[in-house]
């Protein structure tokens, strides 16, 4: 029981689909063992999946790929050109449920609301009214035929939209915020410009350290020093490079500039935690 559904009972995926795929509507309570579970991805419809129970791990697999744990209230859109993977952890009791959305009224509904294009995950708050959302559209599919597919339109949009307008303070995005930790990470020995950076992904500087840090609990320049600092670590414990060197290494103006630096983050100096040990 979850919310007081027994979604246990009405398993599986219900669809009604007209004109060879194009327009294909579904939905459907889904287990990790649960068939078409596999099988959800297609180059002309988007899934809009959200986990009721257990957890998984979500991965962009794009160029700036990143990797996430996930868990209930967690929702993800597979469809064409979203490099998104999922795998549900078959220890956890898993449960989500999957809604099948037409490309073309998805991406109306995108246009029409102004929500984030790129927008790939997220998370929702889940209660009883909810659930009761999802079953209720599932019933609708059921006893909805192709001939009558039109009336699905007002009730696909209400429940998409009902998902992508109220996120959660702690929502991800891996268009966004995820990819650029990403990158200060892969770049942290470059000199990095934070506000070419958040020109660059669309946001204004004071825009983007706020929810940078919403989503991370530090400031991007923080992080990226953070990020220094432990390659510093690394290269001061395996390396036999002088100090000169790894600060020249890390992007740093000079050896002065760094060793203030790892002072400031270890309360002593490069040369200090090499000759003491760590």
């Amino acid at each position: 029981m979850m919310f007081g559904y027994n979604y246990k009972k009405n398993l599986g995926l219900k669809t009604v689909e007209f004109n060879d795929d194009e327009y294909k509507f579904g939905a459907g309570f889904l287990t990790a063992d649960s068939e078409e579970i596999v099988n959800l991805n297609s180059n002309k419809n988007y899934y809009l999946r959200i986990i009721l129970n257990g957890t998984g791990t979500v991965s962009d697999t794009g160029s700036n790929g990143v990797e996430r744990k996930v868990k209930a209230g967690a929702f993800f859109i597979i469809g064409p050109h979203k490099d998104i993977e999922f795998s549900p952890n078959k220890n956890s009791d898993y449960a989500e449920f999957c809604l099948i959305i037409p490309a073309k009224l998805y991406q109306l509904i995108i246009e029409l609301n102004s929500f984030d294009k790129n927008l790939v995950a997220g998370s929702i708050k889940l209660n009883s009214k909810r659930i009761t959302l999802f079953n209720k559209y599932l019933n609708l599919i059921e006893h909805t035929s192709i001939d009558e597919a039109y009336k699905l339109l007002p009730e696909t949009c209400t429940l998409v939209v009902d998902c992508l307008k109220k996120l959660d303070e702690e929502t991800f995005f891996f268009s966004d915020f995820s990819k650029i930790a990403k990158y200060l990470e892969e770049n942290c020995s470059k000199r990095t410009s934070l506000h070419k950076l958040a020109h660059d992904n669309g946001y204004g500087y004071e825009n983007f350290r706020k929810k940078f840090r919403q989503h991370f609990g530090v400031s991007p320049y923080r992080y990226l020093v953070n990020c220094r600092m432990d390659r510093a670590l690394k290269l001061l414990e395996d390396s036999h490079d002088s100090i000169k060197e790894i600060a020249d290494d890390l992007g740093y103006a000079n050896q002065y500039e760094f060793s203030n630096h790892f002072k400031r983050h270890f309360h002593r100096t490069p040369s200090e935690y090499r000759k003491k040990g760590f």
